[in-house]
């Protein structure tokens, strides 16, 4: 191991004998340079947060000048090329998502008071005080953004076994889509924007994942896909120009055993899921997002069991795969809902953590310890496939 992880290590180990004792007592240490942590993901890879605190659901605004993320369940916003954080909700505020971003306003998924597996949408506004919100609806299961006016298609939970899409603008609500039966995962909305596919989990323990396609100017609904073989889908559905991309894998797959999830495409005009081309045979996929020129595939996952988890950009007119990070150390947080393209296609936001990248230290748990060090990367992707 190098000189100076090695220093780093015995250091931390030492303080935590030297102030074990002292519960809940912090003591401050000296942080490594953000560049050095940065370094680990690979070259021209930058923070984008600094500091403790559990951070995630990084989203640009719509001239990618800032970016807002959730840090310890409320809600901040930073200059690109700054450190000053702008706070849009209280502390205790419960965010578990941004939604979307419009540079002047934000749409914020909340915990709801029955901490229940749906959430409640709340509008954020800018206000001397920056914490005003205002509740939009409850019983949220998912949303997506749709376009760059910080609209969003969201599935809200109307009973137990039955969701129903709505069209969110503002503070307005439409009941636009129709009541889907089981809960909903995922929304993606084609290139034409003329139909949506939504992974959908049905009620009834043993029933399959199947991903649906809905019209949104008939009205019409057909079954897409129907996983009957114990497999789940991940996250959202990513629908390209050609086919839809998913992630599934078994039931006992977690974030923690990534290496059971698969990637795979419905090519148009098909029923029939195949894996992924372009990816290899024993690549094992977590996280997945489409671009917003539809031409690259952002990839979190492993090239096989035994590879570090990485940041890949799938060209999906070359079919070729490149790795834009190159990490061995490296924590990269595989929910799809934790990673962003800029708007302008050149680069992603992911976050990941180094397990002695931490500015103090607390008389905790390993996994109390872990958790704070979770902080934002910009990774530039520009020219990784697709005309960069």
């Amino acid at each position: 191991m190098p000189y100076k992880t090695a220093n780093l290590i015995l250091a931390v180990l030492l303080a935590a004998f030297l102030f074990g004792c002292a519960a809940g007592e912090e003591v401050s240490i000296s942080p490594l340079p953000s560049g050095e942590s940065g370094s680990e993901l690979g070259s021209g890879v930058r923070p984008l947060s600094h500091g403790p605190g559990y951070k995630g659901s990084p989203a640009w605004s719509v001239d990618g000048a800032r970016i807002s993320f959730t840090i310890d369940g409320y809600v901040v916003d930073k200059p690109i090329r700054g450190r000053e954080t702008q706070r849009w909700t209280a502390r205790d505020f419960g965010a578990r998502e941004v939604e979307a971003n419009t540079g002047w306003s934000m749409l914020i998924l909340g915990e709801d008071d029955d901490s229940g597996g749906s959430g409640s949408l709340y509008l954020s506004l800018p206000s001397d005080d920056s914490t005003e919100v205002a509740e939009i609806t409850p019983d949220v299961l998912t949303a997506e953004q749709v376009g760059e006016g910080g609209a969003v298609i969201a599935a809200l939970q109307s009973d137990e076994d039955e969701s129903e899409l709505v069209l969110v603008r503002g503070e307005e609500v439409e009941s636009a889509f129709g009541s889907v039966e089981g809960s909903v995962a995922g929304i993606s909305l084609s290139p034409n924007g003329r139909r949506l596919a939504v992974s959908v989990a049905p009620p009834g323990e043993d029933a399959a994942s199947e991903i649906r396609v809905f019209g949104l100017s008939d009205g019409s609904e057909s079954e897409l896909v129907s996983l009957e073989d114990g497999r789940r889908i991940f996250g959202a559905p990513q629908w390209a120009g050609a086919g839809i991309y998913f992630v599934a894998g078994t039931e006992d797959g977690s974030e923690e055993n990534s290496s059971l999830y698969g990637l795979y495409r419905v090519p148009n005009g098909s029923d029939e899921p195949e894996s992924a081309p372009g990816i290899g045979g024993d690549f094992a996929a977590s996280g997945i997002k489409l671009s917003p020129d539809g031409t690259k595939l952002a990839i979190v996952g492993r090239l096989h069991a035994n590879s570090p988890t990485n940041l890949h950009i799938l060209d999906l007119a070359t079919e070729t795969l490149n790795a834009a990070t190159s990490s061995e150390d490296m924590d990269i947080r595989n929910n799809p809902r934790d990673m962003a393209w800029s708007p302008d296609g050149e680069s992603v936001a992911i976050v990941a953590r180094s397990s002695f990248s931490s500015p103090r230290v607390r008389a905790a748990s390993a996994d109390t310890l872990l958790e704070e060090f979770y902080n934002l990367y910009e990774v530039p992707v520009a020219g990784l496939g697709g005309g960069g």
